[in-house]
């Protein structure tokens, strides 16, 4: 059975998004009650267990089972990402990146019970749910870029360029989500940062200073390692985020219809660009040996985003254009944002491709 890959990824962002933003709806709804009617609960819960001397009782004992199945979700998805973890680059830097955020996530917990962090709990919400409309918002843009893919959608090659890098590039849905949290912290009001210090003994109105003089230090804190963050990583942005110059394009000759290139000259894993001149255009293809004897071959153009090309990113193959990642494998098969496929024919030591195919491709290169 054959299967689109884009429409179904497509069908799967799109589906998630619709559970995200029902989810959305929902605590719009019915947030304003929820946190009086979960304590009340919990006060009952636990106003039984007094009664009852100490015994939980059923719906005590399902209340800590919630709980504790709660920290095991989140320790199970933390051991099986660092166990994800090897010896390479980008695995350390995970690695690391993990252990300072849990390094993070303890160090907030131990400042909110201490009292060092006060959240209004009703901005934490509304700063919560912005949070989850940006993810749908991303979702969308996500499905957006599969279905125009799959052609689903009529999307061009403008359209592709604009949701392209957005959906490589998740650092402008980061940088959102870390600004809001920020917001909230500098957007306090003078009401809820300064305590009534009326009838308070003297060294009750020190304490109180005290306590108001951490809380502003470790609010400023988070917020300077927050806009430090933030900052770098917009400078990350703008110097990964350019358009990527093509490798120059080897020009190849043809003998009797014919253009024969050796396989030797291939490395596997690697993207190859040739060029070959039709009636003063000319045609660029690449090649890619997956393994031995199984060579891809390809225009250097897509049927959305037209001659821009492709360019290779580790062992991704990357659209110069749209920035979508092309699964290599797939290079010289119809289907999405893949390059043109270009018929050859593989030897025991060259590759061979028609200069009939070539010329067929001339009018993705030509612009008359």
């Amino acid at each position: 059975i054959s299967i689109n890959e884009e429409a179904f990824e497509g069908i799967v962002l799109l589906i998630a998004a619709v559970f995200v933003g029902s989810m959305l709806i929902w605590m719009m709804r019915t947030a304003k009650g929820m946190k009086g009617e979960i304590e009340s609960r919990v006060e009952a819960v636990t106003a039984r267990t007094d009664e009852r001397g100490g015994g939980l009782g059923k719906q005590g004992v399902g209340l800590l089972f919630l709980t504790f199945l709660m920290v095991f979700r989140e320790g199970i998805e933390t051991v099986i990402f660092l166990s994800a973890v090897s010896l390479t680059t980008r695995s350390i830097l995970s690695f690391f990146g993990g252990i300072a955020g849990l390094g993070a996530a303890v160090a907030f917990g131990v400042f909110f019970v201490k009292g060092s962090f006060r959240i209004n709990l009703k901005r934490f919400f509304s700063i919560t749910t912005a949070v989850l409309f940006v993810v749908v918002v991303q979702l969308l843009v996500n499905a957006f870029h599969e279905f125009s893919e799959a052609g689903v959608l009529p999307s061009g090659q403008r359209e592709m360029a604009i949701v392209g890098p957005i959906v490589r590039n998740n650092v402008l849905f980061l940088v959102v989500m870390l600004a809001l949290p920020l917001i909230m912290l500098f957007s306090r009001s003078r009401q809820a940062t300064v305590e009534p210090l009326d009838g308070l003994t003297d060294a009750e109105r020190r304490k109180a200073i005290w306590q108001m003089r951490r809380e502003r230090r470790w609010r400023t804190t988070a917020s300077v390692a927050t806009s430090a963050i933030l900052l770098l990583l917009v400078v990350y942005h703008i110097y990964s985020s350019g358009p990527k110059e093509l490798s120059p394009a080897q020009p190849v000759t043809a003998i009797n219809g014919e253009i024969r290139i050796p396989i030797t000259s291939l490395k596997t894993g690697a993207l190859y660009r040739y060029s070959y001149d039709v009636n003063g255009v000319p045609v660029r293809f690449v090649l890619i040996q997956r393994k031995a004897r199984d060579v891809g071959s390809a225009l250097d153009a897509c049927v959305i985003c037209g001659d821009q090309g492709f360019y290779q990113e580790g062992q991704d193959v990357i659209c110069r254009n749209c920035v979508a990642a092309i699964y290599i494998p797939t290079i010289g098969t119809p289907g999405g944002c893949n390059p043109i496929p270009l018929p050859s024919t593989v030897t025991e030591s060259e590759i061979v491709i028609q200069t009939k195919d070539l010329m067929e491709g001339r009018s993705w290169f030509s612009h008359e």
